[in-house]
This record gives C-alpha cells, structure tokens and sequence, in this order.
C-alpha cells in the first residue's frame, strides 16, 4: 500500500476507536437528535455519544473495510505531509484575511446563437501543484512556491482535492443542541493557510475581469460562457496566458438566466429549469496588482511543463 494512504489509514481507525463511525445513506431528521451535534457537509458529530454519522455517496475508501469523508482526509494528510501551515508575518497574515475575496460570479441574461462553456481543467489542484500548497504569498509583494502536494493518494477525487484548501482555511461551523438551537461556533485548524486560498482567488478573479472584457456573457468560479467563436478564443487564450488548461464543455445555441441558471448546447443547469425571471450579476474582485501577479504566476507555471 502507498505510505501515505497507509498512514491515512492508521489515522482513520485510531479516530474509529474514540469516534464510532456509522455510515448513513443520508443524515436524519435534526429534530430526533438528542444531544449536541456538529452539523458538517460529510459527516454529522455526535459529541456526548461520540458517534459520527458518515455521508456514505461522499466516502473515500481507504482500505481494510475503512472509509473517511474527504475533508478528514484532506486534513490528516495536510498534518502528515507538512504538519502545519506556512509561516507568514503578521503583517502579512492581516493584509490576506483583510482581503481575502470569494470566487468571480457573473451573469448578463440573455440569448446567443452559438455559445460555448469554457472550464479550466482542475484548477485548484494545479495552482497548488503550480505554486505548491505552503506557498509563500504576499499579495503585490512576493510569490515565493512552496512544495506540491504530490504525494496526495488521491490525485483524482475532485472533492478531496478541493479540501486541501478548504479545511486550510479558519472558519465558523454550525451545531444543533436539542432546544431547538443552532449556536455557531468558531473552528480553528492546525494547518491554517490562507495564503493559498487568496491566491486561487487572485487568480481566477483576474482572469473573470479580462473574459468579461473579452466578451464573457457568464462567469461562475473557473467557468466561462462565450457568445461566440471569437469569444471562446479569446478566453481561452486569456486562461492559456496564465499557464492553465482551458477546456470546451459544452457549445451550441443557449441563454443566460442568472448566476447558475445557463444553457449551452445540451448543457442545462438544474436552476435554468427552475428559474423564470432574468437577474445579472457581477461580482468580481480582480485585484489591482494582477499586472504583477501574471508574470510571476505565469513563470511558476511555465517551469512545470
């Protein structure tokens, strides 16, 4: 077996010796919860029984009749692989949370005749494998790589692979207590890293900033919606400069409704189905120092081909 997913492994069934793993097709009515309960994604924490119900369509198996949801996998591997976050100054840990940006979201309603949807391929893993996961970033200051996580076992389970940032990440959960309440809580991580995460954003809110100017009539994180031909070139382009991987999902006639409700070609959103009314919407946070960031993320990225 594979060192780390061996280690990984070890790792889950020591917690299955203090937490009681059960395995659920789907979680239960909170109202029959009798005792405080971390309500998460994959799993739901019973704290006074120490039982953890288990999202069975999201687990990883990693071997020995042992399953884990992918942000515990995502987080155990994190600890063993490089065992804390970067280190960073204070000053530099203030201005990223200070400025720390969502994802770009975009819509302008409307028809076109021959559209396509852009994605680009896997990019939060290759950012990280681009700039490594402890990279070094102070934005407008210095980008300095750190290591890739390439001893991750799991190089194609997308939603592990996205943990690796998320579960890096300082943030509020939300428990169930029997009185009917919903308390939240303030969640802390042994391997906070905020750097990545402003990178990823920095990235990909620059690149919405130059497709929308191209042309763009839809931006949802790393997809794009082009009108037309010369469009979808240029976008692609724009993702090529950057050193990412554009990728053509869908093309054919279509219309813009709203952020997440699209249609392009054969390619429906559940929300397009849903909606009637048509809504734009723009929220894009291109920093004002991407002309410095391109270069030096362009050449990290060159350096890995």
């Amino acid at each position: 077996m594979n060192p780390m997913k061996a280690a990984l492994l070890a790792r889950a069934q020591e917690r299955a010796q203090v937490w009681k793993p059960i395995i659920v097709k789907e979680f239960p009515d909170h109202k029959l919860l009798t005792e405080r309960t971390v309500l998460g994604s994959y799993c739901w924490a019973l704290q006074k029984s120490k039982i953890r119900l288990l999202n069975k369509e999201c687990l990883i198996p990693l071997g020995e009749g042992m399953q884990e949801t992918p942000a515990k996998v995502a987080r155990d591997y994190l600890i063993l692989s490089y065992g804390r976050g970067p280190k960073i100054t204070h000053e530099q840990a203030v201005t990223i949370e200070k400025n720390l940006k969502p994802v770009p979201l975009y819509a302008k309603p409307g028809n076109f005749e021959h559209g396509f949807y852009i994605d680009i391929e896997s990019t939060y893993w290759t950012i990280q494998n681009i700039a490594g996961w402890d990279v070094d970033y102070y934005p407008g200051k210095w980008l300095s790589p750190g290591r890739p996580p390439q001893d991750f076992p799991f190089p194609r389970h997308k939603q592990s692979r996205s943990c690796l940032v998320s579960v890096a990440r300082p943030g509020w959960g939300v428990a169930y207590e029997p009185e009917g309440r919903f308390p939240p809580f303030k969640s802390s991580t042994p391997v906070m890293n905020l750097s990545i995460s402003k990178l990823i954003s920095d990235v990909l809110n620059s690149i919405a900033q130059d497709a929308i100017k191209a042309g763009a009539v839809y931006v949802n994180n790393d997809g794009y919606i082009a009108p037309s031909e010369k469009i979808a070139a240029s976008i692609c382009r724009l993702v090529i400069d950057w050193g990412l991987n554009p990728r053509i999902k869908a093309e054919g006639e279509g219309r813009i409704k709203s952020a997440g409700a699209y249609k392009v070609g054969r390619e429906v959103s559940i929300p397009y189905t849903l909606r009637d009314q048509d809504a734009a919407e723009k929220k894009i946070f291109a920093p004002k120092y991407k002309a410095w960031l391109l270069p030096r993320f362009a050449k990290l990225a060159s350096a890995k081909h």
